[in-house]
């Protein structure tokens, strides 16, 4: 049987392939293509030794939620194509666009900064700085 993390790989490399074509196909204003293109990914993922991974998981969610942006030209136009694009660009290039509630692509460098600052803040927002207020004579320190 294939390596989980390697079928991971292949299938972000496969969603990504897909998200592309299928938004190639979808600004050709072919919709019924992009669709059987991201169902039939879809299937291939869920049918992968990973599916189950949260990983594969959170990919058949993205091409889902790019399904359900073909539903019209007007909707495409208006948030799948965007939505398609910034999906495609992350997951080939495994950076992450937008900050989800799982961080797949944070790498170790990332991961590292953020425990480094929850340790320093104890998982506080630390206060923001003094204002100063400024009159016309200058400065007048805070209270």
């Amino acid at each position: 049987a294939p390596d989980p993390d390697l079928d991971q790989q292949r299938n972000r490399v496969v969603a990504a392939a897909a998200l592309k074509q299928a938004k190639a196909l979808a600004d050709q204003r072919n919709l019924a293509g992009a669709k059987t293109l991201l169902n039939e990914t879809i299937a291939s993922i869920e049918g992968s030794v990973s599916a189950q991974s949260n990983f594969s998981k959170a990919l058949v969610m993205d091409l889902r939620t790019s399904l359900g942006s073909l539903q019209s030209q007007n909707a495409y136009r208006s948030h799948g194509q965007k939505f398609m694009s910034s999906k495609e660009q992350t997951h080939d290039s495994q950076r992450s666009n937008f900050v989800d509630s799982q961080d797949y692509y944070q790498g170790g460098s990332k991961a590292k900064i953020r425990e480094k600052s929850k340790a320093l803040t104890h998982g506080a927002v630390p206060p923001p700085p003094p204002i100063l207020f400024t009159s016309f004579q200058g400065a007048v320190p805070p209270p």
